[in-house]
């Protein structure tokens, strides 16, 4: 067996404890929060909705987008035609849609080699068995509103997928892109992340943030102001409580506590969760404006 010198093992040391500690200080709790998303384009319940495609392929995504949107009940949805009523307001024009499906042959399948070599390439064409199919696909959307006059546009893409059935790669494909665009058209809420940095001199710091990952934010908030208050100069706890109090939509409160964070330790994190809370609020704003009928 191959032994290292007391020497060598003695030089390694610190490059082991420098890799640990890394582990150390990268580690903490994520949480997962809620924030609304409003449309795409400024709508109100109710309106009017008309989808029209320039190729085959664009309205079979578009016959999925009107089937997926009549359960929310969100729009008055128009039947798929050529050119929309005079009296659309909102309008989904797609085009440049595309499915491209690539095959994949069995490379562990042997053919028969008892035949005529000089059609050697003819046969093995013949021969090779298809063992999945990759599809990918896309699509350009307008979306315009008659009543703002607004507009804008999006490209959506479905991501490579491997299947048995060609038939079920597209379908796949087509369903994950009306997906996306039904995603975009009603106001929802989505899901993000915050990390919340542990410190190993402040453990109740970790027990906070777990608590409000389990959802107990008002054990959450008692662990983090003890966490404060062990370590004042100490930016997350200060950082979590302000997360907390956003949890709470508590956007005023919220701000000035990250913004006690940030002086104590500048970060792009707490500016970047700043301005979330400002974006949040302008969110909300327009989520309530889009739920109002029409």
């Amino acid at each position: 067996m191959l032994k290292i010198s007391s020497l060598r093992a003695a030089a390694m040391r610190p490059v082991v404890l420098a890799v640990s500690c890394l582990a150390v200080t990268s580690c903490g709790t994520t949480l997962t929060l809620d924030e609304p998303v409003p449309a795409i384009i400024d709508v109100n319940r109710n309106s009017t909705l008309a989808i029209i495609a320039d190729n085959s392929i664009g309205r079979d995504i578009a016959r999925e987008v009107r089937i997926k949107l009549h359960p929310s009940d969100f729009y008055r949805i128009q039947p798929l035609l050529h050119s929309p009523a005079p009296d659309t307001d909102v309008l989904v024009a797609l085009s440049g849609s595309y499915l491209d499906c690539t095959i994949n042959y069995d490379t562990s399948y042997n053919h028969d080699k008892k035949h005529d070599k000089r059609h050697d390439g003819d046969r093995h064409d013949r021969d090779r068995r298809i063992s999945s199919y990759d599809v990918r696909g896309g699509v350009t959307c307008r979306f315009s509103s008659r009543c703002t006059g607004s507009s804008t546009s999006r490209n959506y893409y479905a991501t490579d997928t491997s299947y048995y059935s060609e038939f079920d790669a597209h379908e796949n494909v087509i369903d994950e892109l009306s997906d996306k665009i039904v995603r975009d058209l009603i106001p929802h809420q989505s899901t993000y992340s915050v990390t919340i940095d542990s410190d190993d001199e402040n453990p109740v710091l970790e027990q906070a943030a777990e608590a409000c990952k389990a959802g107990n934010w008002t054990l959450g908030e008692q662990l983090a102001k003890q966490a404060s208050a062990n370590k004042p100069q100490s930016a997350e706890p200060w950082f979590l409580l302000g997360i907390i109090e956003r949890n709470r939509r508590n956007f005023a409160r919220s701000s000035e506590l990250i913004s006690k964070a940030a002086s104590l330790q500048p970060s792009g994190k707490y500016q970047r969760e700043l301005r979330r809370n400002s974006e949040i609020q302008i969110n909300m704003q327009a989520v309530r404006h889009q739920l109002e009928t029409r």
